[in-house]
């Protein structure tokens, strides 16, 4: 995903943060020994995503979003919200 702006290592860095704990402690049923690789797409005509590639092969779809700002507001919640907890 192509991040600019001023924000865009701020960006950066929390879509760091997410991923690194997806791979360590997992995502909803799928835990870290399930999760290979997490990536975060931003698609025009399909909108944003992040999707598991998964040990087994197969690649699953964590969330789905209208657009990409959706989707980073929604990172760095769930990292704010990791880091309250």
């Amino acid at each position: 995903m192509r991040l600019s702006g001023y924000d865009k290592y701020y960006y950066a860095h929390q879509c760091r943060k997410f991923t690194v704990h997806i791979l360590t402690s997992g995502f909803n049923h799928y835990s870290a020994n399930d999760i290979l690789e997490v990536n975060i797409n931003n698609n025009r005509y399909y909108g944003a995503s992040i999707k598991a590639l998964l040990l087994s092969g197969g690649e699953a779809d964590l969330k789905t979003f209208n657009d990409k700002k959706e989707m980073l507001g929604f990172i760095v919640g769930y990292n704010e919200a990791k880091r309250e907890g």
